[in-house]
């Protein structure tokens, strides 16, 4: 709630139109805070990356280099018989539409090791691999070997093809002889028949019915009897003369470049993985972890406003790391923006933190410090949230009375510190406009202490009224990320942000208070 006693009585507050959902006003999607810092990565280590792909290039180029070479080389084998398809069973189907594949002879296949080791000799250990496989559907067989020179990988290829001819020929060859050997076998059993059927009709008189039983009997044997001598004799003559349904149908040919390794396709694939992991390794150290350390103009340029000054410790020693020139005290803060301002007009100047409240310590200095310059000042601090369950307001345990005698009289009675400071939890513009407009009626220079506009929209429309907006880092404590966002949601709402000032020290005891909230919740 608004500090009743700000607003005067009887006067209304009409709804506008801005009176909108305050997560609404401002800020970046974390995609366009993601390609932001993906390009400032580029723009900023562009050569950096640059350099580490050609160092990883030229490593990957001239390692793989000297791996030793590996040549490939194919021959074909044609079937000109359908019954050696090696996808065919009996009683089985060839499903035509699936593309199957079976290895016929691959390198551990003790007869095609030992016939290429026979063919190549010693030569026979430079060989790496070899493998014959058939296609469905296709009458090829195709024939790879791979081989640490050209010549050895074609001649490899070529031994194999030979072989998966020839141990077809010879299988179907061995299979025929066989089936031979077996009607041989089945001729002289029929032989022995026929012979004891002649023998049992001679003893038969022919006007007998037992004679005609036997005449057919006799018949029928000697008509298998002579279908089985054909058979052996066809398969005699095949098993020698069969070629088993395979032929040679292209022979390899002589590789010309190396399947392994391929040092360019390998740099170029290893390099650019180089520089993506570099590029996420800088990514992460400067727009996820990267601090403020030193107030430098890189620093200026991520926070989207200039660095005022890094700020003394209570020793009056800059932080180790800062550079020269940014170091200022409190009172030169204060003529800055005093001098940015002038005396004309009321101004009303937010201090606002960048991850979390304002250090109230150094807000109140910065209050103080434009009072010692000659002007009247109302310093005010945000506080006051709803609490989740009860919705009852709760107040910041900052003790402001003691406080506003005690700088009242250091400062001539220039410096007026508001002990109620100003609720934020349901502050509209509106109400804000009300607010601010009461205060300037006392004082030339209206000092407000907010949270940052990242965890409090509320600080979004106070900003967007005042004339300058002044947000307050962490020396290697606040995030470069925080600082970017803060700035942006102060730029899309209007605000005038004149710049960063960087604390060296954490808030101290009153304004490092906190109070737990959930979404929907101010805080002040």
């Amino acid at each position: 709630m608004i500090d009743d006693h700000l607003i005067p009585a009887g006067e209304s507050i009409e709804p506008g139109r801005r009176e909108r959902n305050l997560e609404s006003l401002g800020g970046s999607t974390r995609f366009e805070l993601g390609l932001g810092g993906v390009v400032r990565v580029l723009r900023r280590r562009g050569l950096v990356l640059l350099a580490v792909f050609i160092v990883a290039f030229a490593a990957i180029y001239a390692g793989s280099s000297l791996l030793q070479k590996r040549y490939s080389s194919v021959a074909w084998v044609r079937i000109n018989d359908a019954a050696q398809n090696v996808f065919v069973t009996d009683g089985g189907k060839v499903d035509l539409s699936k593309e199957q594949r079976a290895v016929i002879l691959t390198l551990e296949s003790p007869p095609l090791r030992t016939a290429l080791e026979a063919k190549l000799g010693a030569e026979f250990k430079n060989v790496k691999s070899v493998a014959s496989t058939g296609l469905e559907a296709s009458p090829l067989i195709r024939v790879d070997a791979t081989a640490t020179s050209p010549s050895l990988a074609q001649q490899a290829a070529d031994v194999t093809a030979g072989i998966v001819v020839s141990d077809r020929r010879d299988k179907v060859q061995a299979d025929l002889a066989r089936r031979a050997k077996a009607n041989d076998q089945r001729a002289n059993e029929l032989e022995s028949e026929v012979a004891k059927l002649n023998a049992d009709r001679a003893g038969v008189a022919a006007t007998s019915s037992q004679y005609a039983t036997l005449t057919s009997r006799l018949e029928a044997k000697n008509a298998e009897l002579t279908q089985t001598l054909q058979a052996a004799a066809q398969q005699r003559t095949a098993s020698t003369t069969v070629d088993g349904g395979l032929e040679i149908y292209e022979s390899a040919t002589l590789p010309a470049d190396p399947d392994f390794p391929k040092p360019l396709s390998w740099a170029i694939l290893g390099g650019l993985a180089a520089v993506l992991i570099a590029a996420a390794i800088v990514y992460g150290r400067e727009e996820l972890v990267g601090r403020f350390h030193s107030g430098d103009v890189s620093e200026s340029r991520r926070a989207g406003a200039r660095v005022l000054g890094v700020l003394p410790g209570r020793s009056g020693a800059v932080p180790r790391g800062v550079v020269t020139g940014a170091g200022a005290t409190i009172d030169e803060v204060g003529l800055q923006l005093v001098h940015l301002l002038g005396r004309g007009k009321p101004n009303v100047v937010v201090l606002c933190g960048v991850d979390g409240p304002a250090p109230e310590g150094t807000t109140r200095l910065v209050a103080q410090s434009i009072a010692e310059s000659g002007a009247r000042v109302v310093y005010a601090a945000c506080r006051g949230v709803a609490h989740t369950a009860t919705d009852d307001e709760l107040e910041a345990p900052v003790p402001r009375a003691r406080l506003s005698v005690v700088q009242e009289q250091q400062t001539g009675g220039r410096l007026r510190v508001l002990d109620d400071g100003i609720a934020v939890g349901e502050l509209t513009v509106a109400r804000a406009r009300t607010v601010l407009r009461r205060l300037t009626e006392q004082c030339e220079y209206v000092v407000i202490a907010a949270p940052s506009p990242s965890i409090e929209p509320a600080t979004l429309i106070l900003a967007e009224l005042a004339d300058a907006t002044v947000m307050i880092a962490q020396h290697g404590v606040t995030r470069l990320r925080d600082a970017e966002r803060a700035g942006t949601r102060l730029r899309r709402v209007g605000g005038a942000v004149l710049g960063v000032l960087v604390d060296p020290a954490r808030p101290g005891p009153a304004s490092a208070t906190t109070i737990s909230r959930a979404t929907g919740v101010s805080a002040g």
